[in-house]
């Protein structure tokens, strides 16, 4: 699981929130969002939405480990996000800290536009650690066997570019 712990302050806007989230994950902010909060939605760019920069987190009335959800891109060719939120705590501000503040996460953002949350499962399936580990040994294995006189470039041949940094 991919996940961030953000700590932000209740005047934190719906709007400013997405803004964090996009930040968290390394992302351009350029689709389309919304939030679904006790069944109200709040989002970018559709006239049925609630104007998310008019909505601060304090006023929605939200609860200690209460979730909410943020989707992005729920309109692009790409494939949709949807990230599920948790209230974690509600405290005051911490005096001379500055917000909001990434306090905790796992695992490296997909790529934004990669297709969605399937088709990021499937290029991790491709490029998991085994199927790398699987294609090193095998190219390993292909300059181990190479006369002393060769060159990584000849011996690798066209595999030479599926390899970063080797083009």
């Amino acid at each position: 699981m991919i996940w961030r712990q953000l700590e932000v302050p209740a005047a934190l806007s719906l709007a400013h929130l997405h803004e964090v989230l996009q930040a968290s994950f390394a992302w351009s902010g350029e689709h389309l969002y919304r939030f679904i909060v006790h069944g109200r939605e709040f989002g970018s760019g559709q006239l049925w939405l609630a104007d998310p920069s008019t909505v601060r987190l304090a006023d929605l009335g939200l609860r200690h480990r209460e979730r909410f959800t943020y989707a992005y891109g729920f309109f692009s060719r790409l494939g949709c996000w949807r990230h599920d939120l948790r209230v974690e705590a509600i405290t005051g501000p911490r005096p001379r800290w500055r917000y909001p503040w990434c306090s905790g996460g796992a695992r490296t953002a997909p790529p934004e536009d990669c297709g969605g949350p399937e088709a990021f499962l499937a290029l991790r399936q491709e490029h998991g650690l085994w199927a790398t580990t699987m294609r090193m040994a095998e190219l390993t294995t292909l300059l181990l066997q190479a006369p002393p006189t060769s060159t990584v470039r000849e011996v690798l041949g066209e595999a030479i570019e599926e390899l970063p940094g080797l083009r």
